[in-house]
């Protein structure tokens, strides 16, 4: 189970890590944190039962893990994948070579929206707000220097998809859901 980690979804995501630690059916289950929050309390998640954290940008280093989760018979074995941070089978803190940042973010495919029933989120979203949203990120990083922003995933970068990608995937939302705003999960 993968799980973005902000400073807002921090306490409900030890909970779902704790509900799937203690459930018998679920034993064999690893979890992966990444996102903002964890590059600081690397220690704290992994011994509150995370088994592996993605440090920084998540997409290659998360592609490897989940192949590695196949092949390996023990953690001691990922050494290898840059970008993340696991206890080893003494308990000690590992975190390997940090991963390069993506340089050509148009590289990477639209979110595979189709892949879980979005009609949830959408319908949970507007019971509480007056509109439904779906989000649509145009760029990573900042240009900016302000000290106080999180640099935790993307580093001091600033790369931006281009703008024909941007709108077809505008496009593609229009054609496939009925929703009522983009929202625009850029940092700037």
């Amino acid at each position: 189970v993968g799980i973005y980690t902000n400073l807002m979804t921090k306490i409900n995501v030890l909970k779902i890590i704790r509900f799937i630690k203690s459930t018998p059916q679920l034993k064999h289950t690893q979890v992966v944190l990444g996102g903002p929050e964890v590059r600081n309390h690397l220690q704290n998640f992994l011994l509150h039962g995370a088994d592996i954290i993605v440090v920084g940008e998540g997409e290659e280093s998360m592609l490897e893990v989940a192949t590695h989760l196949n092949t390996a018979n023990s953690k001691d074995e990922w050494n290898n994948i840059q970008g993340i941070a696991f206890l080893d089978s003494t308990g000690k803190l590992i975190q390997t070579n940090p991963r390069n940042l993506l340089r050509n973010i148009d590289e990477l495919p639209f979110p595979n929206r189709k892949k879980i029933n979005l009609q949830k989120y959408f319908d949970a979203w507007k019971s509480k707000h007056p509109q439904s949203a779906i989000s649509v990120s145009t760029m990573r990083g900042c240009p900016y220097t302000c000290n106080w922003c999180s640099r935790a995933v993307y580093g001091q970068s600033y790369r931006r998809r281009s703008p024909k990608l941007v709108v077809d995937e505008m496009e593609f939302i229009q054609k496939n859901y009925q929703v009522d705003t983009i929202w625009f999960v850029d940092d700037v």
